[in-house]
């Protein structure tokens, strides 16, 4: 697969402005993030209805329980999250009962609730995850200057494994772009994603374990060599199955990009499919090992 040097250059020059600006709502965190997640679910969903062909009603009805089931995973109090789903079946049942139409009612059912499992279902980890990193001890921040060899001061630990997950999509995705380009031989998935080889896969692990590595020595997560390593091994495997799925998704619906948003990338999920896919598994690979 040649490198197209014009959309190479659009693709940099939207990340120049997409990367400071994610980076700095991890950050923040808080409703900065929270916030994040919302538009990212509400411009996803939105895309997803389009390529789905599904009623106005069932956008409506997506971001309502969408943004809802994400607020209400920011205030416990709320029962909301736990049926989440139930909430979603019965609302899409009771639009089509009442519409008395049989012929694709259960297909646009069965999208429908995909949708909502696929993008603000798979969301509301990256907010379950933000929780989880609250207790994870601080780090270190080893700096070279002044007199000593290193100054060691401490950091808020909250942030960096939000941008050590943000780090590792990134850099999985550009090794395995360059990698596939440059030396791709063999294509596992011909009809799903025919640019994907296995060697641009290799290529993507490579490049998360050498940011994993790269966290370790600096220090910023607070874990272990082999916890680091295993974590980016991880969120690599699931950025990677996160971009081959919303490749089976453009190809049902005979589609190239989701939408055109985003210049050089197409839309909301075309760049964040893989961050969809890599919040379960970190949060899950925390909860297991950490």
């Amino acid at each position: 697969m040649p490198i197209d040097p014009k959309n190479l250059a659009v693709r940099v020059a939207a990340s120049i402005i997409g990367i400071p600006a994610i980076l700095f709502v991890c950050w923040q965190g808080g409703w900065w993030w929270g916030g994040f997640l919302m538009l990212v679910s509400f411009l996803g969903f939105w895309e997803y209805s389009r390529l789905a062909k599904l009623p106005g009603y069932f956008l409506f009805l997506g971001w309502v329980l969408g943004l809802g089931y994400l607020y209400s995973l920011t205030r416990p109090s709320l029962a909301f999250a736990n049926h989440f789903v139930f909430l979603a079946l019965f609302a899409a049942s009771l639009f089509l009962i009442s519409r008395g139409k049989v012929e694709g009612s259960i297909h646009q059912a069965a999208l429908f609730l995909l949708g909502l499992v696929y993008i603000p279902g798979l969301l509301g980890f990256g907010l379950r995850l933000e929780e989880w990193v609250q207790r994870i001890p601080s780090g270190v921040n080893i700096t070279i200057g002044g007199g000593d060899l290193f100054r060691v001061t401490e950091v808020r630990a909250a942030p960096w494994l939000l941008i050590f997950l943000w780090t590792v999509i990134w850099t999985t995705d550009t090794a395995a772009y360059f990698v596939g380009a440059k030396l791709g031989r063999f294509h596992p998935f011909p009809t799903i994603s025919p640019n994907k080889t296995v060697e641009g896969f290799a290529g993507g692990f490579a490049g998360a374990l050498i940011i994993g590595l790269i966290f370790f020595l600096t220090k910023k997560l607070a874990m272990g060599l082999g916890l680091t390593l295993g974590l980016a091994f991880s969120i690599s495997l699931f950025a990677q199955m996160g971009d081959l799925f919303e490749s089976l998704l453009k190809r049902n619906f005979e589609v190239k990009d989701a939408s055109h948003i985003i210049a050089g990338h197409g839309g909301v999920l075309d760049r964040f499919d893989s961050f969809l896919f890599a919040l379960p598994a970190v949060y899950f690979f925390l909860v297991v090992f950490a």
